[in-house]
C-alpha cells in the first residue's frame, strides 16, 4: 500500500495510471481527507467480499461548468497487470441542475479485487440532445479506498496531459468524487419495514372533490393525518409497553418483527413534506430516529403520473426539513412542531429530486429507481431499516417482487399488497430474500427479480384502504 504524506491542506497519496490520448501515463490523485494507512486497520477479515465488492459514489464537487449541469458517474474495477475490466461497469443516475451532485449510490461491482487493482471513476454531463459531455477521470486503488467517505481529485476531460492538470494553481479548487466503500459479504435475508404516509390534504381534496384544493405541489398532512401519525406513535409505544419496555422481551418468532422495528437501525424517509411529518410524529422516540434521526432518500417518493401535481416537490435540502416544520406548526403550533423535529440528513436531495411538472415516471425510469433502492437496502449498512413512503410507489413495489411462495402462503394479503393501498399511517414488515445475481426487477420475469417476498405482516392495526 502507499504510504500517505500529510501536509497542511491535503495529502498526496495515489499513483493512478490514466490513458491520454492513446498511451498510459503515471498521474497523482490527491486525498483530502487527512487519512494515513492506519486508517485501513481493523477491516473485516474479508474486506473486498467474495465476489460481491461494494462501492458508494457519495458525491462530487467542483465541477467545470458555470451553470447547468446534469452529471452522473461511471465506474469499474480494472486488472492492475492488465487493464482488463473485472466485474460489472455500473452507473449512478443522473442529477438535474447542479455542480455539486449528490448521489449516494451502492453499487456491487460482482468481482473480489485485489488492493493494487484499479477503481476508474469517470463523471459524464447528460446531453438533452447529441453526445454526453465528458467531465472528468479518476482511476484509484481500491486498496486506497476506505469505509468512510473520502475525497479523490478527478483529472479534467479537457486537460491534455497530466502535467497541464497538475500545473501550479490547478489544484486550487479541483473536480472530486467522494467514495467509500462497504466490507464484508452481503445478506442473503433481510426485514425491512414499509410505512405509508398519513392523510393528506390532497387526499382529503379528492375524498371530498375539491378540485381547486388539489392544485398544489407537495401537500403536507392534515389534522386527521397528523391524528394518523400519532396513532401508529401510540400503538408501537403500547407493544412495547406490553413487553415490560424491554426489547428484548420479544424471544419467538411470533414477536419477531416487533423486536426488529423496535431495534431498526435506520429510518429512510421520502422527502415529500407528508411523509416526512409521518416519520417525525410516527416514529417519535423510537430509538434509531431519536439516535440517528432521519435521512431523505428521492428513490422512495411517490409514483407520478400524467399531472400529479402531489407528486411534484417544492423545496431541496435543508428546505425539506424546514418546509415539514412549518406546516406542522400551521396545524399544532411552532413548539409542539419543534418537540417531534430530529435530525434530518439531506442526503441525495440537494438538488431537483422530483419529477418535472410535465412529466410522469416511465417505465424505465421506476426500473432505474428500483434497482437504486434494492442495492441500498441489500448492500447498505443497515440491518432494518424503516422506510416511509407512498401507496403507489409501495404497491408497485410489491407487484414487481412478491415471491410465488408467499402467493402460495397467503394468497389473500399477498394479493391485498400488490392490488390495494395500505391505510394511512399502516406499517408491514416484509421479508426479503435476495437472489444471487441480482438484475433488480427490471420487468415481471420471475428470473430477473433483484429479491423476492417471502412473507409480509400488517403490523400496527394496519388495513388496506381505497385512498
Amino acid at each position: 500500500m502507499l504510504r500517505s504524506l500529510v501536509g497542511s491542506e491535503m495529502c498526496i497519496r495515489d499513483r493512478y495510471q490514466r490513458r491520454v490520448r492513446g498511451k498510459r501515463i503515471l498521474i497523482m490523485g490527491a486525498c483530502t481527507s487527512g487519512c494515513t494507512d492506519g486508517d485501513l486497520n481493523g477491516l473485516e477479515d474479508h474486506p473486498l467480499g467474495h465476489g460481491s465488492y461494494v462501492v458508494e459514489v457519495v458525491e462530487a464537487r467542483n465541477l467545470p461548468r458555470e451553470d447547468h449541469c446534469d452529471p452522473f458517474a461511471k465506474f469499474w474495477i480494472e486488472d492492475a497487470h492488465d487493464g482488463l475490466i473485472k466485474g460489472e461497469r455500473c452507473r449512478t443516475l443522473t442529477r438535474r441542475g447542479t455542480l455539486r451532485p449528490v448521489w449516494r449510490s451502492v453499487r456491487q461491482l460482482a468481482v473480489t479485487p485485489d488492493p493494487s487493482d484499479i477503481l476508474e471513476v469517470e463523471l459524464w454531463d447528460l446531453a438533452t440532445m447529441g453526445s454526453d459531455g465528458p467531465l472528468g477521470v479518476a482511476r484509484i486503488l481500491v486498496g486506497e479506498i476506505d469505509v468512510k467517505p473520502r475525497w479523490f481529485d478527478l483529472l479534467p476531460a479537457e486537460a491534455a496531459s497530466a502535467e497541464e492538470a497538475l500545473a501550479p494553481g490547478s489544484l486550487a479548487s479541483p473536480m472530486q468524487v467522494s467514495l467509500r466503500c462497504i466490507p464484508g459479504d452481503p445478506p442473503v435475508r433481510k426485514t425491512i419495514f414499509l410505512i405509508r404516509h398519513g392523510e393528506s390534504v390532497w387526499n382529503e381534496a379528492q375524498k371530498n372533490g375539491a378540485l381547486t384544493d388539489m392544485l398544489a405541489y407537495d401537500h403536507p398532512l392534515n389534522q386527521t393525518g397528523i391524528a394518523q401519525a400519532k396513532a401508529l406513535n401510540r400503538s408501537w409505544k403500547e407493544a412495547r409497553r406490553a413487553a415490560g419496555g424491554s426489547l428484548g422481551a420479544y424471544r419467538n418468532a411470533e414477536h419477531s418483527n416487533l423486536q426488529a422495528f423496535f431495534n431498526a437501525d435506520q429510518v429512510i424517509s421520502s422527502p415529500f413534506t407528508r411523509a416526512l411529518q409521518t416519520a417525525l410524529i410516527g416514529l417519535h422516540e423510537l430509538p434509531a430516529c431519536s439516535r440517528d434521526g432521519i435521512v431523505l432518500s428521492r428513490t422512495v417518493r411517490e409514483i407520478k403520473g400524467i399531472g400529479g401535481l402531489d407528486s411534484v416537490g417544492s423545496a431541496c435540502g435543508v428546505e425539506v426539513a424546514r418546509r415539514a416544520e412549518d406546516c406542522l406548526g400551521e396545524l399544532m403550533g411552532a413548539s409542539e412542531a419543534k418537540h417531534y423535529m430530529v435530525v434530518i440528513d439531506p442526503a441525495d436531495t440537494t438538488s431537483e429530486w422530483w419529477t418535472g411538472v410535465d412529466d410522469r415516471d416511465t417505465t424505465s425510469s421506476l426500473n432505474d429507481r428500483f434497482i437504486e433502492l434494492m442495492y441500498t437496502i441489500r448492500y447498505g449498512g443497515s440491518k432494518a431499516p424503516i422506510i416511509v413512503g407512498h401507496s403507489l410507489f409501495f404497491r408497485n413495489f410489491f407487484q414487481r417482487f412478491t415471491g410465488a411462495g408467499f402467493r402460495g402462503s397467503a394468497p389473500e394479503l399477498a394479493d391485498n399488497l400488490m392490488g390495494k393501498k395500505i391505510s394511512n399511517a399502516g406499517c408491514v414488515a416484509v421479508d426479503l430474500e435476495f437472489a444471487p445475481n441480482p438484475s433488480a426487477g427490471q420487468d415481471m420475469s420471475s428470473d430477473l427479480r433483484f429479491c423476492q417476498i417471502t412473507s409480509a405482516e400488517l403490523m400496527f392495526g394496519t388495513s388496506f384502504s381505497e385512498h
